[in-house]
């Protein structure tokens, strides 16, 4: 029997909180590319969770995996380390994005990356999908053998709540829990696996707004800097206000008569084609929710959550003074 390829892979449920339980196993969510491995008679070849191959982007991982058992599909990410030795998106998106085969070999020893591996739902030619995850993972643990390069994702029994308290303390992106007898189904996104991510707080600025054919479109947020006291962008947010919430700040902006001609931010946004920028005297805030920072200062999946006026705690949020 020959595997199929490639195919899309098995997607986990957003969940609010985390929890503990005796069906559950509990994995750190790795911050990387997702890629199916899979190794052929012919050779192994990767392929992302968008059916894009990746074999020539990742030739040190397809080395390592050569040396596995023929007829095998392996589910993971590829992951890289920043200066903080925590996983780092935007530095392994150097690698997936590369195409030139100089500019991969020059990336190899520049963003070394990982293959941290939690599935295994084809073995010895056979489909292993629909066997509990409990006895997947068994055999995942015998095919792997110690590598540098290709890891098994560890877990951890029962106690969600103790590994998502660590994964928050030390910033990382969350955790997944799975259902110890749950089967892996491509290609759906199903309740087995359960997605819990970490979010952080801020008070950030708004500087500015983007509108589409007169409609805002999102907010441009800032911090200010406290030792040259300038404000600096670190993206839009949009997510998390209410249409009524949008109707107040658009009849908010449209009041101020002071709006600034030239942009507060000192490195500001481009502007993305068919939007227009529109800039406010940076006065007032909102607090947001976010899962990181990226490399070139920015927020990753900010959401609004309130609004306040700043310097002016007392007065209470915006929304609620209003």
């Amino acid at each position: 029997m020959t595997i199929p390829f490639p195919i899309k892979p098995m997607e986990p449920i957003t969940f609010a909180e985390p929890f503990d339980s005796l069906e559950y196993l509990f994995q750190v969510k790795w911050d990387g590319v997702r890629c199916l491995a899979y190794t052929l008679e012919t050779g192994t070849r990767l392929f992302n969770r968008k059916l894009n191959e990746r074999t020539r982007q990742y030739p040190e991982i397809v080395e390592s995996l050569d040396k596995l058992p023929r007829g095998i599909i392996l589910d993971g990410e590829i992951i890289t380390l920043g200066q903080d030795m925590k996983p780092n998106f935007r530095r392994v998106l150097k690698r997936d994005l590369a195409k030139n085969s100089m500019k991969i070999s020059q990336l190899i020893e520049r963003i070394p990356v990982y293959y941290m591996v939690f599935d295994i739902v084809y073995y010895a030619n056979k489909n292993i999908a629909d066997r509990p995850l409990t006895q997947r993972q068994e055999i995942l643990e015998k095919v792997l053998c110690q590598n540098p390069i290709v890891k098994a994702v560890d877990s951890v029994l029962y106690k969600g709540v103790s590994l998502f308290n660590a994964v928050k303390n030390e910033k990382l992106e969350g955790i997944i829990a799975k259902r110890l007898d749950g089967p892996y189904i491509f290609g759906e996104k199903t309740s087995y696996w359960r997605k819990i991510k970490v979010w952080q707080e801020l008070i950030a600025v708004i500087g500015g707004y983007s509108t589409k054919m007169g409609e805002i479109r999102s907010l441009l947020v800032g911090l200010f800097n406290q030792s040259d006291n300038l404000l600096y962008y670190i993206g839009n947010a949009s997510s998390g206000v209410s249409h009524n919430q949008w109707l107040v700040l658009q009849q908010h902006f449209e009041r101020c008569t002071d709006k600034p001609v030239k942009t507060p931010f000192v490195n500001p946004p481009r502007k993305p084609r068919g939007e227009e920028y529109h800039w406010v005297k940076p006065e007032l805030c909102l607090k947001l929710e976010y899962t990181e920072w990226t490399e070139d200062f920015r927020l990753r999946n900010p959401k609004v959550i309130d609004f306040a006026n700043q310097g002016d705690g007392s007065s209470g949020w915006f929304f609620k003074n209003k």
